[in-house]
């Protein structure tokens, strides 16, 4: 008994190294090989709240380029009306000054707009921002695809007639109707905050005027314009349809309609403005980071890029049902 216990007391080290050894091997091959996949499966890093990520809109892409010859193009393409006008015209000032808007936002509902009734009113002119030739967007393209992004055939003109326009004078930059269309309903609903309509000839039954900048719910920004857009001679107010502020709609003021004034008041105008707002310093809105950027322009916060894009991305899937 005495020699057997020696003997297995001397076999007994070697048979624990040994078997220390092939756990050890066994340990290794399985940090060596079996991780990897699992760590190439994992999802990337969540971006932290300080750097978001900007949505990748719905623009160009969606919507077909509209042509500038006579013929009837896709129901998602503005195209202008055989034999329309010339759409050349002088581009808008470079001089811009403080953001374009200063409302509040929303998303998009599916009701209609009702008929715009016919009455008048005495555009703020300002000839020198004046255009001689509308564009005259096709009656049936104009028919069809209002009633199916349900905007009303005014407010469809005047996105129609900027984006047309623009791709004459800057053809890369690939403003799209429905990015308007989602600038519009966060700032006036197209024209109908409040009750209002927009007439036949792009003006608004009564002015649309927002709050006064005096610092308490928005930026403070003392009067500007003495009260000629916004009717008040101590602070300044975002006016018109696409809420402009009376120094920006000073320098890019244009007319759409082609009456011969720049009126903010005039949805025709104030699309045509707006697009020239986006379109400036050579952004390209088919890139992310160009509609980003040039939406956020208009007014500095990333909730109002979210809701615009949202709206944008309404009217053109409405667009192509």
């Amino acid at each position: 008994m005495d020699g057997a216990d020696a003997r297995r007391r001397r076999v007994d080290p070697v048979a624990v190294l040994l078997l220390a050894l092939v756990a050890l091997v066994i340990a290794a091959v399985t940090w060596w090989v079996w991780p990897r996949p699992l760590q190439n499966a994992l999802p990337g890093p969540t971006p932290s709240a300080a750097t978001p990520t900007a949505p990748e809109p719905v623009l160009t892409p969606a919507l077909p380029t509209p042509t500038v010859s006579g013929a009837l193009g896709n129901p998602g393409t503005p195209t202008p009306a055989p034999g329309s006008a010339s759409r050349s015209a002088t581009t808008a000032s470079t001089r811009a000054s403080a953001t374009a808007s200063g409302t509040t936002a929303a998303s998009p509902s599916g009701g209609a707009v009702p008929a715009s009734p016919t009455t008048t009113r005495t555009p703020v002119a300002q000839p020198t921002h004046a255009n001689a030739n509308p564009v005259v967007v096709d009656a049936d393209w104009l028919a069809t695809t209002s009633a199916k992004a349900g905007l009303t055939r005014e407010a469809m003109r005047a996105y129609a007639a900027a984006e047309l326009r623009l791709t004459v004078e800057k053809p890369g930059c690939h403003v799209s109707w429905n990015t308007l269309a989602g600038l519009g309903w966060v700032e006036s609903r197209n024209g109908t905050l409040g009750g209002h309509w927009v007439q036949a000839d792009g003006t608004l039954d009564s002015p649309i005027i927002g709050p006064a900048l005096d610092g308490v719910r928005f930026a403070q920004i003392r009067d500007t314009d003495r009260g000629e857009y916004d009717g008040d001679t101590v602070w300044d107010r975002a006016v018109g349809p696409m809420q402009f502020l009376p120094t920006t709609w000073d320098a890019w003021g244009r007319d759409g309609s082609g009456d011969g004034v720049a009126d903010p008041q005039n949805l025709d105008d104030a699309a045509l403005a707006a697009a020239s707002y986006l379109c400036v310093n050579g952004r390209d809105l088919t890139t992310p980071a160009g509609w980003t950027n040039a939406v956020f322009s208009y007014n500095h916060s990333e909730d109002y890029v979210t809701t615009v894009l949202t709206a944008a991305e309404v009217y053109a899937e409405r667009s192509w049902k």
